[in-house]
């Protein structure tokens, strides 16, 4: 009685895979679900009167031709042109030769057209949902138990090819590492050779992850003397949160949330007003977007947002050491940060030998475009104890920056003082200078003007007055292509240097002249392992090959200069490419992927190549944040992020495709052939009620119940 709209044909293969399979999308309300829950009409059934056939429109969104019935009532419409939200558009609902019917509230304003059939229905955002949706980023699955196995070697030497024998130097580091869980042993060597004498060092460590936010262990260290003791971190930062982003949608629709340009989520949601919560940017200026489709039309909304801090008030962080030195007594070895809220942070530190040391304290306080610090500082390494404070206030315009600034320091008359900055900048000029004058009248210039008509030059003129010496430079930087840099520095105060460097795939060359080291030819390889060598006219030549070699479930690998955090993750689905922090893997037959050598406890963003992307995986979210400690091997399970669709052919009969033919699901889902007759399917449990159409609703066939594999084929 009735054909509803056929799906467009636009977008990507992969965006369809997105937003179409993966999700789903929604279908005509039909006779049951919201409907089922409106009451029965008890009188003024519309079937006594003459039904019309009509294009319903509600909204933007085209519903297709559908029966309708206009009584004194008002207008009665079948069930099918309704949409699950749209429940509040109707009142009763009744039944007219099999088929239901519902009546539009008197709120409902519409236009009916009899002499064009049309009918358009107003939007009514009064009688439509409101749904929040939130956007989560969790942390890594804790509980692996995969083994790590690191070592980590840093080999480093050089001489002069002129005296070989007494120019000799060379420096080595090699590192161990065992993780599992939230456990991890460290040990650690390291040597220097240099004028006939060599030095050496050696470190241990143990340390145990209690959760997610603190860390304790033991170490112990040693060098001309041997220092042992405890040390603990905790980490309680959290990335501040975005206020919510709203959207009106006309009709269901999957919608795109993107921040900075990349897919944090995909939604189906209701018709009404959309709340989207729990953005989390890290990155202080940005953009979010949120786009979906009415119909045929792409729709999308795109704000900009400014964070006074990436981190939510209360954020917190502090790590330390306290231990004993052979010889000297306690050492102690402290920092802590805490951020009162947008505006306002503490910040302390403190540093201790033997009864010697040093305590920071700051604390920093922002509001529109002032901002202001004030500190102070207790040294006790001299024989008497030494204070000082120090403050400072800047103000931000359209123009740059100017700041205050200055230290007291009760008896020091050289470092107590006063001073002035400012940074300013206008299209391609930029001008820093500051001047400062302590309490001796000594003063102190500085003052550099930069030029930079394109992003691949830059030029900029510098002077510095200190303590009656005056260094006057006029430097330059040029990129002729993507991959090379030419550095100059001219100075009748201190040696000139000219310096030209050349990416290369993974090499690099590079040929620099000074006044100190005369001519300097370089060549370098990032690979499995770093390598690099110089030699320059002066006799001078240096050589050194880092690198790191990994054991991680079973697989030995060379990780380059990679030292870090590693990451397993569960895709679900082999031959899919993500990349994070520079690095790219491809899940494996089992749909792992492991990461080594990634950062930790910064915010570590892992994104899907989507050029690499197989056409039969759907996927929900192009990438996710994960926030990795140091210890061992981490998980984060994304198997619920994929779908593998599988390819079905639409038969009419058991040889004849069902080119471009459209394939209604039960869900309500409408799926379009392609001209053989294919269509790419998420993973089905029922296909009890499909059916298979023509695009002109001509021909229309059930689905078989137990349909052979890789094949849809109508009941006969």
């Amino acid at each position: 009685m009735n054909r509803p709209a056929l799906p467009s044909r636009v977008g990507s293969a992969h965006l369809v895979l997105l937003l179409a399979l993966t999700l789903g999308a929604a279908g005509a309300e039909g006779e049951g679900g919201a409907v089922a829950t409106l009451p029965a009409a008890t009188q003024s059934v519309p079937c006594t009167v003459t039904p019309l056939l009509l294009q319903v429109t509600i909204g933007n969104t085209d519903r297709g031709v559908h029966v309708a019935y206009q009584t004194p009532n008002g207008l009665w419409l079948a069930s099918a042109a309704f949409q699950a939200s749209e429940v509040g558009y109707l009142s009763v609902r009744a039944t007219c030769d099999g088929d239901t019917f519902v009546l539009l509230r008197p709120e409902v304003t519409f236009t009916l057209d009899p002499r064009a059939l049309t009918v358009r229905i107003d939007q009514n955002l009064a009688l439509l949902p409101t749904t929040t949706l939130q956007v989560t980023d969790g942390p890594p699955d804790l509980s692996s138990a995969l083994p790590l196995v690191r070592f980590t070697y840093d080999v480093r030497g050089g001489l002069n090819v002129t005296n070989p024998a007494t120019s000799a130097r060379e420096q080595t580091q090699f590192k161990l590492e065992y993780a599992q869980g939230p456990y991890r042993l460290d040990a650690a060597h390291a040597q220097a050779y240099a004028s006939g004498r060599f030095t050496r060092w050696w470190a241990l460590g143990a340390d145990a992850r209690l959760n997610p936010a603190v860390t304790a262990g033991l170490f112990a260290t040693g060098a001309d003397t041997t220092t042992f003791g405890v040390r603990a971190s905790v980490n309680g930062y959290a990335l501040a949160e975005l206020p919510a982003f709203e959207v009106t949608l006309a009709s269901d629709a999957d919608i795109e949330v993107r921040l900075n340009n990349v897919t944090v989520r995909t939604f189906r949601a209701p018709a009404g007003r959309v709340l989207i919560q729990g953005l989390r940017p890290g990155q202080a200026r940005g953009t979010v977007e949120v786009r979906w489709r009415e119909g045929d039309t792409a729709r999308g909304v795109t704000r900009p947002y400014d964070l006074a801090s990436v981190y939510g008030a209360g954020s917190y962080a502090a790590n330390g050491a306290v231990g004993w030195t052979v010889g000297r007594g306690v050492n102690v070895d402290a920092t802590a940060t805490l951020l009162l809220d947008a505006r306002a942070g503490v910040s302390a530190d403190v540093r201790s030998v033997g009864g010697q040391g040093r305590a920071n304290l700051l604390g920093t306080y922002a509001t529109g475009p002032v901002s202001f610090g004030l500190g102070g500082s207790l040294d006790w390494t001299a024989p008497e104890l030494r204070s000082a404070v120090q403050g400072q206030v800047s103000w931000l315009s359209p123009l740059g920056t100017l700041g205050l600034f200055g230290t007291l320091a009760p008896g020091r008359p050289e470092t107590s003082g006063v001073g002035v900055n400012v940074a300013l900048g206008q299209g391609p000029w930029n001008v820093l200078g500051q001047v400062g004058v302590n309490a001796q009248r000594s003063t102190s210039v500085g003052a550099s003007v930069s030029y930079h008509p394109t992003s691949r030059g830059t030029t900029t003129l510098s002077a510095e007055a200190r303590g009656g010496r005056v260094i006057v430079a006029l430097s330059g930087r040029y990129l002729p292509t993507d991959s090379s840099v030419l550095d100059v520095r001219l100075s009748p105060n201190v040696p000139s240097r000219v310096a030209f460097t050349n990416h290369i795939g993974p090499e690099t060359v590079s040929v620099a002249y000074d006044g100190v080291q005369g001519g300097v030819i370089g060549y370098g390889y990032d690979g499995p392992a770093r390598i690099g060598a110089t030699f320059g006219t002066s006799g001078n030549f240096t050589a050194g090959v880092s690198g790191s070699l990994a054991w991680v479930g079973g697989t030995l690998g060379n990780t380059g200069d990679r030292v870090g955090a590693t990451l397993l993750l569960h895709l679900g689905v082999p031959g899919v490419t993500v990349t994070a922090a520079g690095q790219r893997a491809t899940s494996d037959a089992q749909g792992d992927v492991i990461l080594t050598g990634l950062p930790s406890r910064v915010p570590l963003q892992v994104s899907v190549d989507l050029d690499e992307l197989p056409i039969e995986i759907g996927l929900q979210s192009t990438s996710v944040k994960v926030n990795l400690s140091d210890a061992g091997v981490q998980t984060y399970d994304w198997r619920g992020n994929f779908t593998r669709s599988t390819w079905w052919q639409l038969r009419w009969t058991a040889t004849e495709p069902a080119a471009l033919a459209v394939l209604d699901l039960p869900d309500g889902q409408q799926v379009l052939a392609d001209e053989t007759g294919r269509v790419l399917l998420p993973p089905l449990t029922n296909l009890a009620g499909a059916t298979i159409r023509d695009e002109a609703s001509t021909r229309t066939c059930a689905v078989s119940a137990d349909p052979t594999p890789g094949v849809l084929s109508c009941v006969q």
